[in-house]
Order: C-alpha cells, then sequence, then structure tokens
C-alpha cells in the first residue's frame, strides 16, 4: 500500500473509462504480467492507469494477483493487512527451513538452486540457503545503460573457468566435488563422472531429458511423447514426432545413421 504521485503539471480531474469505479481493479490490456523485484511488488501492462490515478491516493499494488486497488474501502483495507501478515508469517516459516536438507519423501536428495540477474543477488541467494547458482540471467547486465560493465561489475574476479570444460574436468578429476548425471550435447544425452553413458534419454517431441522412471509412464512413447509434455502438445506436432520417429526406426532396421536417435560415439564415427 502507498500513496501515488504524479508531476504537478499532470491534469489534476484524469478521464476514466466507462464503467471503471475507484475501488474496482485496474487491469491491463487482457493480459497482465507482473514480477517481484528486491522484494517489492511491481506490474507492468497496466495500460492508461497513470491517467486514472490522482496524486496522493491511496493505492494497493498487489504483485502476486497482478493488480492494482485504488481508493481500496477499509475492508479491502483489512483484508489486504490480513494478507501482508500471512505472507510474512509465510516467510519466517521458510526461513527456518532453509537450513534443513532438500530431499523428497524417499531419501532423494534435491539441489535447490537460485536464478539469478545480477551479482549482487549473491547475497539474497546465501540468505535463502540455495546450494548454487541455476541460472544467471547475465544480459540484464548490458541493460539500461550507455556503456559496457566492467569485470568487476559483471564479478568476472569471483568466476572460475574450467579449462577444457567440464568433460575434461571429469577426465583429470572424476567425481569429486560433483553429484548426478551431466547433460551433454550430443546423442548420450547425459554422461556419469567417468564419462560412462548415463541412465538419462531425451524426448524429441518436447527435448526434455527423461528418466528411466519417465519412460515406464504409460505417458511415454518413444520419439513422440512423454510424461512432462504428454499432454499439452499440439496435433501438428505429434504428427510430425510420429513421422520422425518412423524415420529413426527405418534406419535403425537398415542399420544406417540418422541425426536423432543414432549413437556416432559408438558407431566409432
Amino acid at each position: 500500500m502507498a500513496r501515488s504521485t504524479r508531476d504537478r503539471s499532470s491534469t489534476s480531474s484524469p478521464p476514466t473509462l466507462p464503467g471503471l469505479k475507484h475501488d474496482e481493479k485496474i487491469d491491463g490490456n487482457r493480459r497482465i504480467d507482473h514480477y517481484v523485484a528486491e522484494n517489492i511488488p511491481a506490474i507492468v501492462a497496466l495500460h492508461h492507469s497513470r491517467t486514472l490515478i490522482r496524486e496522493d491516493e491511496l493505492i494497493i499494488v498487489d504483485g502476486t494477483q497482478g493488480v492494482v486497488i485504488v481508493n481500496p474501502d477499509k475492508h479491502v483495507l483489512a483484508e489486504y493487512k490480513l494478507k501482508q501478515n500471512q505472507a510474512r508469517l509465510e516467510r519466517d516459516k521458510l526461513k527456518r527451513l532453509k537450513s534443513a536438507p532438500a530431499s523428497t519423501l524417499d531419501g532423494v536428495t534435491v539441489q535447490l538452486q537460485a536464478n539469478i540477474e545480477l551479482p549482487s543477488d549473491l547475497a539474497s541467494v546465501r540468505e535463502s540457503g540455495a546450494t548454487g547458482i541455476g541460472l544467471f540471467r547475465s544480459e540484464f547486465l548490458f541493460m539500461n545503460r550507455r556503456g559496457l560493465p566492467g569485470e568487476d561489475e559483471q564479478g568476472l574476479p569471483d568466476v572460475l573457468q574450467l579449462e577444457g570444460g567440464i568433460l575434461k574436468y571429469f577426465e583429470e578429476v572424476g567425481g569429486a566435488h560433483y553429484s548426478g548425471d551431466c547433460f551433454v550435447f550430443d546423442n548420450r544425452v547425459t554422461v556419469r563422472h567417468d564419462l560412462t553413458e548415463g541412465d538419462f534419454d531425451q524426448c524429441h517431441a518436447c527435448r526434455t531429458p527423461i528418466s528411466v522412471e519417465d519412460r515406464q509412464s504409460e505417458h511415454y512413447a518413444p520419439g513422440i511423447s512423454c510424461p512432462h509434455c504428454w499432454d499439452n502438445l499440439s496435433e501438428k506436432t505429434r504428427h510430425s514426432a510420429r513421422e520422425r520417429q518412423k524415420q529413426i526406426e527405418l534406419a535403425l532396421k537398415r542399420n544406417q545413421p540418422h541425426p536423432i536417435g543414432y549413437n556416432y560415439r559408438k558407431a566409432g564415427v
């Protein structure tokens, strides 16, 4: 909840949309995109909202639901204060769990990693108890600026590069400091730290790595669909996948190579 501010030279009596009351929701054009940055709720795509909010009006910015409420009455205010308290309690509960091991009920350990946009996000990553960085959106370093960021700002002095890549690391070090399979960009799909082929395959329809358990699912059809995509593929995509799988199986019967489904390493090519 905040007070709106506008340039004093702006129109003091802004127009209103037909049927829009100041205690109703102002939403975007059919679709509302919202995000949370630095724990500050924010909403984008609220078209014409600046012409509908007068200076010093009380507004509620609900980044979770993607709505802005202007001049809420006492009942709406009470509801959102309750929501604030509930959200605060939920955050406190999660903080108590951050040091607990991340594992499933059947004992499988899960690596919880964070997605970051800037090196400055690392402090919140450490605070949350994440075990590493899953995705670094490095393009944000180059946005909204005229010059290029320096090496220090990019965090390069703190970045260690594996000479020769991860596979060279496996050759020289083995599995030290590494657990699980490593995704590779060839038909092996994944390899273990001893460079033997992993247990994962890849769905040719959605490109998702699929485990042994995934391949036992009733929704798994080799080359056509998997448990991750069986219910959201278009008929055009299914048709293309079926035709491609026919070609793969035909090439396999003829002992001929095919770009997909053929392991060139095993064939010695």
